[in-house]
């Protein structure tokens, strides 16, 4: 939360107004009850303001015509937490509450835990571990930030010119934690002259390993390359996350060609950004926005659909050929996938035979792969729905069983029309070099679907 701390049945502070509690959890005592006490009265601030069952602010009406939950006759919530016990009208109200909730570790500089919890976000961005919340620096920056009222330019600069970053001197969070070496922070920890410290490399919790190295001020630098390349697994995930000079001078030459041709973000301002910062091993995943009609509860001869399957059409080619762009060459680096949470209708309900829109439809979606390890082709198809089904009549058209050999619609096949949404998951990480039994372990026991091989090129599942 915004404080950079949770809420667990520990916290004694009761609320000084129970409203809102669900008389589910409402028995004193219960396990659930330590949460819910804190947690219900301060949900109130966004239930009584925003209506999230319709989410449309109280409409009289919601597309399927039933009416929607009336505005509650009273309004605002409670925020009980550290220092603070008090109640408000409306999220204003709430954001004022939070900026009373103090840090009182250090009586003598009580500092706004809001301000703690951003500063160590920023921590965590910029060394990829914690800093000690009670170090001075981190506590100098963290009130820094909170006497500028909260800008955020002053806490990117106190944090990146401070030894918690630069090393320029030793702190507490240095003292305490050492350095951790990770992919999103490859650095060295400046140490005091002829003291020796451990440098601790650890990039990866799947690797099970920890390196420890002895590094002095005189050699560190040395001693800690061959340390690291001693270790095959760190080495090579350093080195992916590496370039050498040569690289850095032609791919800075390609970056600045391919950053200012970037002028808006449309389509093809977000394909040549993420072309950028796949380009530059910033993050190993981009998305971005490419409208293939959207929300179309409302739409007269499903004309933004028509348009925008047209120009979303051409945004997947932007994407693929900012890959192929200045010199990049990263198409057989990357893979392009789309992905929906569900489809809308085909057909079988009034408003898609009046080309009038379209709803959520749960037994129909598309997905799009492009990558090294993904083979061209057409993978399912539809069928019709055998009865009545979320809310369509019988003979309405849904995803069809699909046949994971082949990839074909079948009827019978061994993959459900109702799994073809999850299989489309486990195909797309075996694209992407992932293990299915990873994959398998990433999702719920008996969340259903397979890979389809018939899918992939050069890999299998």
């Amino acid at each position: 939360m915004a404080f950079g701390q949770t809420f667990t049945p520990d916290n004694l502070l009761v609320p000084l107004n129970p409203i809102g509690l669900d008389s589910n959890y409402a028995t004193t005592g219960s396990q659930c009850y330590g949460c819910h006490k804190n947690l219900d009265p301060m949900r109130e601030f966004w239930e009584t303001q925003y209506d999230f069952n319709d989410r449309n602010d109280f409409l009289t009406n919601t597309f399927s015509g039933n009416p929607a939950n009336p505005r509650p006759s009273t309004t605002g919530g409670v925020l009980a937490w550290d220092n603070v016990n008090a109640a408000g009208g409306d999220l204003i109200a709430f954001s004022n509450l939070l900026k009373q909730v103090n840090d009182e570790a250090d009586p003598n500089q009580t500092i706004n835990r809001f301000a703690m919890a951003m500063a160590q976000k920023l921590c965590y961005y910029a060394n990829s571990s914690e800093c000690v919340e009670s170090d001075p620096e981190y506590r100098r920056i963290a009130l820094a930030f909170a006497n500028s009222s909260y800008d955020f330019g002053t806490l990117i600069t106190e944090l990146f010119a401070s030894p918690l970053v630069t090393d320029a001197s030793d702190t507490a969070t240095f003292d305490a934690d050492g350095v951790l070496f990770g992919a999103g922070a490859v650095g060295l920890r400046a140490l005091a002259s002829g003291l020796p410290a451990w440098f601790i490399a650890n990039p990866r919790k799947a690797t099970a390993q920890s390196l420890q190295c002895a590094i002095t001020a005189t050699d560190k630098l040395q001693r800690l390359i061959v340390c690291v390349s001693s270790n095959g697994v760190q080495k090579a995930f350093l080195d992916a996350f590496a370039n050498t000079q040569t690289q850095v001078r032609n791919l800075s030459a390609s970056l600045s060609s391919l950053l200012s041709s970037i002028s808006n973000d449309s389509i093809a301002g977000q394909a040549l950004a993420a072309a950028a910062l796949i380009a530059a091993n910033v993050t190993p995943v981009v998305a971005v926005r490419i409208p293939f009609g959207g929300d179309n509860h409302t739409d007269q001869n499903l004309q933004a659909e028509a348009d925008q399957h047209v120009t979303g059409c051409a945004g997947i080619q932007s994407v693929i050929t900012a890959l192929s762009s200045n010199g990049l060459a990263l198409t057989d680096k990357v893979t392009f996938a789309t992905w929906n949470v569900f489809g809308r209708n085909l057909n079988g309900i009034d408003k898609v035979a009046q080309r009038a829109g379209r709803d959520h439809y749960g037994n129909h979606s598309i997905g799009v792969m492009i990558g090294k390890n993904v083979a061209p082709g057409v993978i399912g198809g539809v069928a019709p729905l055998a009865s009545s089904s979320g809310g369509v009549t019988s003979g309405s058209l849904a995803a069809a069983d699909i046949d994971s050999a082949s990839g074909a619609a079948a009827a019978g096949g061994d993959i459900p029309g109702a799994s073809t949404h999850i299989a489309y998951a486990r195909t797309l990480g075996v694209a992407l070099g992932i293990p299915s039994a990873q994959v398998s372990s990433d999702l719920i026991v008996g969340a259903g679907g397979k890979v389809v091989n018939a899918a992939l090129s050069g890999v299998s599942g």
